[in-house]
């Protein structure tokens, strides 16, 4: 068998994966911005690796128009300085948890 051809195949495939992965995130991310409800929040801690990550990944407190409060990891690890820091959310009405953050305080 030809490891080096099987090799490029993985290679290609996985690229293409991430391709279509970054793609559905884009939309999920403009959909966000063009139909998100905002909401403020505050970073209640800051999780992660500090080694591989120094910036870690917030966990993020807000409350829907319901007032049903949300507490979730942000999936995307931006820069942090404390907890309590307030921040804007834009999340999706039909699944909260499903959100972006619009602007750091």
């Amino acid at each position: 068998m030809n490891l080096p051809r099987i090799e490029g195949v993985v290679a290609v495939v996985l690229g293409i994966i991430l391709i279509i992965a970054g793609v559905i995130q884009q939309k999920k991310k403009k959909q966000l911005l063009e139909n998100g409800i905002e909401a403020e929040g505050e970073v209640l801690d800051i999780v992660g690796d500090k080694i591989k990550n120094p910036s870690g990944y917030p966990i993020i407190r807000f409350a829907t128009k319901e007032m049903e409060w949300i507490t979730e990891q942000y999936k995307v690890s931006i820069p942090f300085n404390k907890k309590g820091q307030k921040v804007t959310v834009l999340y999706n009405a039909d699944n909260p948890k499903q959100f972006i953050v619009k602007k750091i305080f």
